[in-house]
């Protein structure tokens, strides 16, 4: 994605398009969410939650399970919900398939987004937006971590100096499946369903290090400024340092390498980068630099300009992205990969000479120690 078209995700941009635009652009949010609306380009104040704050919070299947399985059955079995808070099955449905585009792929968390924001996209009025994740929460399946609030005297004469007109800060909420709907849905099999490998994209996006929080608890601000400008004491989850996962060390390092990457944050990097720095041949970042100046030749496409570019997340998830949208295989388009492929034969060729070897030893010892141990005699020996 060029950083002409970075422009995208400007809110004002999506309140003035005309509507065929606006539908073209909703299919590729679902693929890119750095396209997706966002009201204030430059916040200069974003806390996320801290470390441990999402541990009584279940990660979904996937996306598609979720708008596909859970959203009906809850529709079907609590109706009296969405009636009470005034809210039809098709308007929910509708709230639940723009809510997720903005929540993590693999966890359906850090959504933080104002419904301002969400009802352009799902083309409704802010008012319904609340009223449909109110029903949510009620049901269960919305949890908010951490609760907005304005901002203190010191944090808004830090925005002003960052030329930022922030004045508040979003809830930061959560999809969940909820016990009462696991119990009647069969577990979904997917081919990334180890353990090892949900455990590292759960803690890539939201590190649950620490100690559990009970669900009451959860709709506090974790560590945040209070009105006299001095912290609020923080729990012993958030005195736990992050550890960084591997597509976090390689976005730190990618960062260095790359001019137009250096004014986005390594969190949102490490999401696109975390499957290619786990990978069987791993990448550095001096092999994601030669796979962007191959992409930049294969495409004819001049070398980016870190002035041009708005969203640097969204010019890097382009670069590991085919034609169609898919993302990159990791091993197939590896940079070195026949340097790998090399060391992989050579490597097998030396330990086939050391069996041949060790054979040959073994044979020689047991004829010093007089013959080859034939039961009745060896003719050879």
């Amino acid at each position: 994605m060029t950083g002409a078209a970075a422009q995208l995700a400007a809110a004002e941009y999506w309140r003035d398009i005309d509507p065929p635009k606006l539908r073209r652009l909703r299919l590729v949010g679902e693929r890119e969410r750095a396209v997706l609306p966002r009201w204030q380009l430059r916040s200069a104040w974003s806390p996320l939650a801290a470390a441990g704050a999402y541990s009584r919070v279940p990660a979904w299947e996937s996306r598609p399970h979720f708008l596909e399985v859970v959203v009906p059955f809850v529709i079907e079995i609590r109706p009296d919900v969405l009636a009470a808070h005034h809210v039809s099955p098709d308007t929910f449905r509708r709230w639940a398939w723009a809510e997720s585009m903005f929540a993590d792929y693999w966890t359906g968390r850090r959504i933080i987004r104002r419904p301002r924001t969400v009802g352009l996209v799902a083309e409704m009025h802010v008012r319904t937006v609340q009223r449909c994740r109110a029903a949510a929460r009620e049901l269960g399946i919305y949890v908010d971590v951490v609760k907005g609030r304005m901002l203190t005297l010191g944090e808004v004469l830090h925005a002003r100096f960052c030329g930022s007109p922030q004045r508040g800060l979003a809830n930061e909420s959560a999809f969940q499946v909820p016990k009462w709907v696991r119990r009647h849905l069969q577990p979904v099999e997917s081919v990334d369903n180890s353990k090892g490998h949900l455990r590292l994209v759960v803690d890539a996006a939201t590190p649950s290090s620490g100690v559990a929080r009970r669900a009451s608890q959860l709709t506090g601000s974790c560590g945040s400024l209070t009105g006299q400008g001095k912290k609020e004491p923080t729990s012993s989850a958030q005195r736990h340092e992050r550890v960084d996962s591997p597509g976090f060390k390689l976005a730190l390092a990618v960062r260095k390498a790359l001019p137009w990457a250096r004014r986005e944050a390594p969190g949102r990097l490490s999401r696109c980068l975390e499957r290619y720095a786990v990978s069987p041949y791993r990448w550095t970042a001096q092999d994601v630099v030669q796979h962007v100046d191959a992409m930049n030749r294969s495409r004819g496409r001049r070398p980016a300009d870190p002035d041009d570019v708005e969203l640097p997340y969204a010019l890097l998830a382009w670069y590991f992205r085919d034609d169609e949208g898919r993302p990159l295989d990791p091993v197939e388009h590896h940079p070195r990969l026949g340097e790998f492929l090399w060391i992989e034969r050579r490597n097998a060729a030396q330990q086939l000479h050391r069996d041949l070897e060790a054979e040959r030893s073994a044979r020689r010892a047991q004829k010093e120690r007089g013959g080859c141990g034939v039961p009745g005699g060896c003719p050879i020996c």
